[in-house]
């Protein structure tokens, strides 16, 4: 699937709740929630299992997949500093994130970045998941690597710590991925 929108930043917060100010394009879960009321012998948190793809208001991008909201989320996360030259703030910046699977059963995850917003993307990260990125201790009867190779209802534009910014030209939708040989 992928998922693209744009965005400015009008102001944000410095709050630290949930790391600093940050764009989320969520895929492949369901609902987020704390709630712990099981449904078919599983927590309702492990409804939230989804891979995010983060855009942070300093330039960094990174991956981070969640197993069980939120004592699920992965660590050593792929990520890469100053991928965005710029600040986003105060200007249109265009995401967009790809989520899709591989032959041998891993899922391949890319973000680009339209960083004038004049439809010129450009990848700012790549990451495979192939079974070896774990962390967290999610309870949702898989092992904390679990690759995400389902998808779920409900695909998520998410922002924290930002407390004014316009959006537009949301989609999300199916793909077929062009894959190099």
């Amino acid at each position: 699937m992928e998922m693209t929108g744009y965005f400015n930043i009008n102001h944000f917060t410095n709050s630290d709740s949930n790391s600093n100010a940050h764009i989320e394009l969520v895929a492949r879960g369901g609902k987020n929630t704390n709630d712990i009321t099981l449904i078919n012998g599983l927590l309702e948190q492990c409804e939230s299992t989804t891979y995010h793809s983060n855009t942070y208001e300093a330039g960094r991008v990174k991956f981070e997949k969640d197993l069980e909201h939120t004592q699920g989320y992965t660590t050593n996360d792929s990520e890469k500093l100053n991928a965005i030259k710029n600040p986003i703030i105060g200007k249109w910046i265009g995401i967009k994130a790809v989520f899709y699977n591989l032959p041998d059963g891993s899922v391949r995850l890319e973000q680009f970045i339209d960083e004038n917003s004049s439809n010129n993307w450009h990848k700012v990260l790549l990451y495979i998941d192939n079974g070896h990125w774990g962390g967290g201790n999610p309870n949702c009867g898989g092992l904390d690597t679990q690759v995400i190779t389902w998808s779920g209802p409900l695909a998520i534009f998410r922002w924290d710590n930002i407390d004014d910014m316009d959006v537009k030209d949301f989609s999300v939708r199916e793909i077929q991925p062009f894959l190099k040989k």
